[in-house]
């Protein structure tokens, strides 16, 4: 009678067989986490950026439509105050509360510029006045992607800077803060022609369309002669014209 032998693997076969599958599964593992990783930080890194570019556009925009940047010159504030010409835009806020940006313009409704998948560690805007009459604002934004492994998150910080450099028009009056009597121009710094379509009314004085009048009787006009001399003219109660030595402007 004939045998048949029956071969199958050894001992030594199935500890070099599963350690062979075991390496190529960690091999595979460590090559579908490498690549989930890397997806992670690109959509990561693309969502970052994409909310930094609508921020910073936003903001640009509105800047540049706006009236007055009124953020006080060189102070670094977490707050963009802007004045609008539109009074249903007026005033116009970019802050930052908690982890998110948001907007506020006149009496609507607060709009968040960024969403709850990133964190905003840091908004920051200093406004300067350089000569020219041009403003800059600077900017500087911080955002963070992801709460979770080191090596999942993502942060980016931008820094830049915009001009407003249209005429400034606004739709209600222009006011100065109380108990704060502002000027326009100084003795350095002067405005060129005005144009006004009512009047402008001055302390003891009033300046209309075609005609220069004081209410405050020692007031007058002063006119300064060739010698230069300066002298102040005047109007008794019969209507005389006087003239009275005065100080020069």
């Amino acid at each position: 009678m004939c045998h048949k032998k029956e071969q199958g693997f050894t001992l030594v076969e199935m500890v070099i067989y599963i350690a062979l599958f075991g390496a190529s599964a960690l091999f595979l593992v460590g090559i579908l986490s490498t690549v989930t990783k890397t997806q992670l930080r690109q959509s990561a890194s693309q969502e970052v950026n994409q909310q930094i570019s609508f921020v910073v556009g936003t903001i640009e925009r509105l800047v540049r439509e706006s009236s007055l940047v009124e953020n006080d010159p060189g102070v670094t504030s977490a707050t963009l105050i802007l004045r609008m010409a539109s009074s249903s835009l007026d005033k116009t806020t970019i802050y930052q509360r908690e982890n998110m940006l948001y907007l506020t313009q006149g009496d609507g409704s607060e709009l968040a510029l960024t969403t709850n998948k990133v964190n905003v560690d840091h908004f920051s805007v200093t406004r300067y006045q350089p000569s020219g009459g041009a403003t800059v604002v600077q900017i500087e934004l911080a955002l963070e992607y992801g709460s979770g492994a080191p090596d999942t998150r993502f942060s980016k910080v931008w820094r830049g800077a915009m001009t407003r450099v249209n005429a400034a028009t606004f739709e209600t009056s222009l006011l100065p803060a109380p108990g704060n009597p502002l000027g326009l121009g100084d003795a350095s710094n002067k405005w060129g022609n005005a144009y006004f379509s009512g009047r402008v009314n001055t302390v003891g004085g009033i300046l209309s369309e075609s005609n220069i009048g004081f209410t405050n009787a020692s007031a007058g006009v002063l006119l300064k002669a060739p010698n230069g001399t300066c002298y102040r003219l005047g109007v008794t109660n019969g209507g005389v014209a006087t003239t009275t030595v005065d100080s020069c402007l």
